[in-house]
This record gives C-alpha cells, structure tokens and sequence, in this order.
C-alpha cells in the first residue's frame, strides 16, 4: 500500500494527529479528576467510619421524606 505525501494529505495526518494529542490530554485530565474524586471519597468514606465509631454521627440518619 502506498501512501500519497501530497501536501493535502499532509495536512489531513497533522489535523488528525493535533486532534489525536487533543483528545489524548483531555482523557489524561479527565483521569487525573477521576484519581482525585476517588481519593476524596475514601477519606470521607474512612471519616464516616470513624465518627461513627466514636458515636459522633447517628448509625442511619433520617432524610427527608423519610417517615419512620
């Protein structure tokens, strides 16, 4: 298969390859976001258990429209 190295499909490779980095940094940035989020919610996770052992938050708090 031969590949043309005319200037207009040039042109099209560096686009799609600009695009290509584009979408690459975004999925990198869109990880980075989930890692910390991830983070976040295993520290408050471990602060819910804490506190609940140390009976400082309720076992099970109603919520709104809750009727129990």
């Amino acid at each position: 298969m031969r590949v043309s190295t005319s200037p207009i499909h040039n042109s099209a490779c560096t686009d799609i390859k600009e695009s290509a980095v584009g979408v690459c940094a975004e999925i990198a940035k869109l990880q980075r976001v989930l890692g910390k989020t991830t983070l976040e919610n295993e520290i408050l996770k471990e602060a819910v258990e804490y506190a609940a052992e140390k009976k400082w938050i309720a076992r099970s708090p109603l919520l709104p429209g809750d009727d129990q």
